[in-house]
């Protein structure tokens, strides 16, 4: 038996995902199967980001109808996941600055959280960004979130975890987030893959 490795690239609307084709052969057969490379991307969150996620985040976390929730169901911890988020949201974007991409921020300009893409490239690009703890060992999505038929759904999902002023990530189809196992979060059911 022999094995062939290519690498393809497919290019969904302007995104770029690394592929494997994996062939085994030998005199009587030809197998195949895709496997998407988990080539984790780079970049470092200024300080300036850092600054800007903590002003945003605050903003949110002072607006956001979470806060009356009853007692049991207030997390200890959400002005720290609204400045993640926020922090998450802006290092994407500079990612895209550097690529001289055209985008826009769907939402950056309102102080409440809304059931929309956090952004929008080339104008008809969705992308949800999902920024994780830097503790975290998966990529996770609120399931009931992700399903949801009230909301718009996103064509991307861009996973993004900090750790110290580095942020790592990778970016997902919406196809293939659907097709992540299911388990339970400490609040909640969520979609995940394991971080690599």
């Amino acid at each position: 038996n022999k094995v062939i490795s290519l690498h393809l690239f497919y290019n969904r609307k302007g995104i770029t995902i690394n592929y494997n084709l994996i062939l085994h052969y030998n005199t009587t057969f030809v197998t195949m199967h895709y496997k998407k490379n988990k080539t984790m991307n780079y970049i470092e969150v200024s300080k300036e980001i850092q600054k800007l996620a903590e002003i945003e985040g605050k903003r949110l976390y002072e607006n956001n109808y979470k806060r009356t929730r009853p007692i049991a169901q207030i997390r200890t911890n959400e002005l720290q996941i609204d400045i993640l988020g926020a922090m998450g949201e802006l290092a994407v974007c500079e990612v895209l600055d550097k690529q001289n991409r055209v985008y826009k921020r769907n939402k950056s300009e309102v102080n409440y959280p809304v059931k929309e893409c956090d952004i929008i490239l080339d104008g008809n690009i969705t992308i949800d960004v999902k920024a994780v703890s830097s503790h975290s060992t998966d990529w996770y999505i609120n399931k009931k979130a992700f399903f949801d038929v009230t909301k718009k759904q996103s064509d991307f999902y861009w996973m993004i975890k900090i750790i110290a002023n580095i942020a790592h990530y990778e970016i997902f189809t919406r196809e293939e987030v659907s097709k992540w196992e299911t388990r339970q979060s400490t609040y909640t059911e969520v979609l995940y893959s394991n971080y690599r």
